[in-house]
């Protein structure tokens, strides 16, 4: 095949899907960002869960809440924040803020 979203849109990839399924209690499939390019759409067509990956200092606000409202409801399992500074709550504090 041509281009990778031709071999997501086969028969091929859902049939590899299903194996795995079958195969596997959990998989986790590493996609391009949402939106990007036809590939995660073709991929989590598949999938019975989507977790977002964002990075603090880097995702588009805008494009994040647009990647959000274009996963399905029932798909979309949560977020985790990659590569971020200390958060205040990972800091220990007493009670006047020590």
């Amino acid at each position: 095949l041509a281009n990778p979203a031709e071999l997501l849109d086969s028969g091929a990839w859902r049939g590899l899907a299903q194996e795995f399924r079958e195969r596997f209690h959990f998989i986790v499939v590493d996609t391009t960002p949402i939106g990007a390019v036809a590939d995660y759409d073709l991929i989590q067509v598949v999938c019975d869960g989507t977790v977002m990956v964002l990075r603090p200092d880097h995702t588009d606000r805008q494009a994040c809440m647009k990647a959000i409202q274009s996963v399905p409801k029932e798909k979309l399992l949560g977020a985790v924040l990659n590569r971020t500074d200390d958060w205040f709550l990972w800091r220990l504090r007493n009670y006047y803020g020590d």
